[in-house]
């Protein structure tokens, strides 16, 4: 590179680095995201809460980082599929290698049968 150009070298790579960001984003770089802030999006998308665990069964930490988004999916997954269908074929596709609790609107761990409607259902009663 021709020596008049390095001072201004890293200037320009920082003017450029917003538009690179922003256009890996649009192009499906996975962003790494904390747990908490996973759960929160499951939330936000599915309508139920979850807990992540390793697959020993311990709680993965909130502030664990280093997890893609939950941004494969915008709209909820269907009432009529169980929550063993769901963490099959939507967490484990997204977080292989994890296991997931799926929590009714009391807290507690619903079985692997339960309907997804059901779950939803659970948040609204009083």
């Amino acid at each position: 590179m021709h020596q008049s150009l390095m001072p201004c070298f890293p200037a320009v790579i920082a003017a450029l680095l917003p538009t690179v960001i922003r256009n890996s984003l649009n192009e499906g770089v996975t962003v790494m995201a904390k747990v908490k802030s996973i759960e929160k999006k499951i939330w936000d998308v599915e309508g139920f809460d979850v807990h992540i665990l390793h697959p020993d069964g311990r709680d993965v930490r909130g502030r664990m980082q280093g997890l893609p988004n939950y941004s494969k999916y915008e709209r909820a997954a269907k009432n009529e599929i169980t929550v063993a269908d769901w963490r099959e074929t939507r967490f484990k596709s997204v977080y292989p290698g994890f296991n997931v609790e799926v929590l009714d609107g009391d807290g507690e761990v619903v079985h692997g049968g339960t309907r997804l409607g059901s779950v939803r259902d659970s948040y609204d009663e009083d």
